[in-house]
Parts: C-alpha cells; structure tokens; sequence
C-alpha cells in the first residue's frame, strides 16, 4: 500500500501500528531485548509482534497460555469485553499472571498487544516491568507526524 500511494503521488502517510509499538520499545527502552507479547492466541498466531520484534533484532516471549488470556477479554461474564469499567478481578488477574509470568521468564518489557489488555493494567509498569500500550505508540507516532513541538515526554 505504502509502495502505490508513493507511486500515485499521493501526500498520505500510513503508520503501522507493531512498527510504531516496535520503534517506541526502541526509542523508549534502548537496553531492553527480550519482549514479552500479551495477546489472545489469535494475535499470537498471527505473529505480528514477533515477526516484527525479531526483525527488529527483539527476543519475542509469549505466554505459556494464551486461552487465559482469551477468556480474560472474550469470557461473557467476567471477560474485559463484557465487563470494563472496572475490568474484572478475574479478568485483572489473568493479565496480572501472565506479565508475572513473562517477567519470571526474563522479558524486561512486556506489549500490551489487544487493545482491551491497558484497561486491565493502566499502568506505565508492573512490579517493574515497563507495559507497552501500542495504542499509545500509535497516537504518539501521530502527534509526532502532525506536530512534534506538540509531543510530550514518556512518563
């Protein structure tokens, strides 16, 4: 796509949203390597975060079981679809286990890769471990696209 609309002439630039997440680890957190990706077990089969974090030269991590965290966004009852505000204990804690979890195996940064995820963790860390919003990165991206002097500094 990028490739036709250079051609085209067009003026319209497209941000992709695991480049931004991977170029905002890069930026963010230059020492960290092995990334821990949080996902249903579809977004991990895609591989979209890994394929990108290992080009990238990262050490992808996922957790040991992605149906956990499926349930903690689809479950009908207790899932962070179905209930949000607030999420969830169950939902929360499922979320919770598997950065833990990333974090015992050694990843020093973990992506938040649904977008529902950030709802369960609001926070910039957990127990010290920086969580990635790519939702974030994506809006950052744009700030910086549209108006840099605008963009402000990660907190």
């Amino acid at each position: 796509v990028r490739h036709a609309l250079g051609h085209a002439g067009a003026r319209i630039r497209i941000l992709h949203l695991i480049e931004e997440t991977v170029a905002g680890i890069r930026s963010a957190h230059p020492d960290v390597r092995r990334i821990g990706v949080l996902g249903t077990r579809g977004t991990l089969l895609a591989g979209l975060y890994h394929d990108a974090l290992e080009e990238a030269g990262f050490t992808p991590l996922s957790p040991s079981d992605p149906d956990r965290l499926t349930a903690a966004i689809y479950d009908p009852s207790k899932g962070i679809k179905a209930v949000s505000s607030p999420v969830s204990d169950m939902a929360r804690n499922d979320v919770e286990a598997a950065v833990n979890e990333l974090a015992a195996r050694g990843a020093e940064a973990v992506i938040l890769g649904c977008t529902e995820l950030p709802l369960a963790l609001s926070g910039s860390h957990h127990r010290g471990v920086p969580l990635i919003n790519p939702a974030r990165m994506l809006a950052r991206a744009l700030i910086r696209a549209v108006d840099p002097a605008k963009l402000r500094p990660m907190s």
